[in-house]
């Protein structure tokens, strides 16, 4: 592996860990984009949480690789959050997609 790829999967890795325990939200916002990831294949969910915090400031919470938008990948990234230390938000904004409906209900 390149040294640049294993800089950038250290940097991702550490994003997605770094602790949320001193955000607080006012809005919460998950939505997907589909992107193609590889040069030759389809295209791909790339699943997004970021927000708008009491402050007023807007924050990239995580951004995963996510299969259709299943319930399941939106629960490990919700799920995420909260063990991360994200606390409950006042509104969560969402498109309507059916599986992240129904994480959001469950979360």
């Amino acid at each position: 592996m390149s040294g640049i790829c294993r800089e950038l999967r250290d940097r991702y890795r550490a994003f997605r860990a770094r602790s949320l325990g001193e955000v607080r939200l006012l809005a919460l916002f998950m939505d997907a984009i589909y992107l193609p990831v590889r040069p030759e294949g389809p295209k791909e969910g790339v699943l997004v949480a970021w927000g708008f915090t009491t402050e007023g400031e807007r924050v990239l919470l995580d951004v995963c690789v996510g299969q259709r938008e299943r319930t399941e990948d939106w629960l490990d990234l919700g799920q995420g959050l909260i063990r991360r230390g994200l606390r409950s938000p006042l509104l969560v904004v969402s498109d309507g997609a059916p599986g992240l409906v129904r994480a959001i209900i469950e979360l």
